[in-house]
């Protein structure tokens, strides 16, 4: 579970249910949080914060957090990450070869 604050109220979300977060744009203070059900929510931590608090969250990209256990697949002529409701968000190409051999040690579920 992850405790966050979203505005003036903190919240509970599954871990299994978090795609991505990305930095925001206009506030370094802040990031988005991408669900699997496709909602984004503006939450009080930046991205250093979140990466702390949890080891299973990966650092794709400068501005990207990703949980791997929702990636569908990598598209490496693009450099973007897929999943499983359709979001896309892209990866460093620094960090490509050793995201794509995470991913294939991930045990899939069915």
């Amino acid at each position: 579970m992850f405790n966050l604050q979203v505005g003036t109220k903190f919240i509970n979300i599954e871990f299994d249910k978090i795609c991505f977060f990305e930095s925001h744009y206009a506030n370094s203070h802040a990031s988005l949080l991408w669900l699997l059900d496709n909602r984004e929510l503006q939450i009080s931590k930046n991205l250093h914060e979140i990466e702390r608090e949890d080891h299973r969250l990966v650092r794709v990209h400068r501005s990207f957090l990703v949980n791997l256990a929702n990636v569908e697949f990598i598209d490496r002529t693009k450099k973007l990450l897929h999943f499983k409701n359709d979001l896309v968000c892209p990866i460093s190409r620094r960090k490509l070869k050793n995201i794509q051999e995470q991913l294939l040690s991930i045990p899939k579920q069915e």
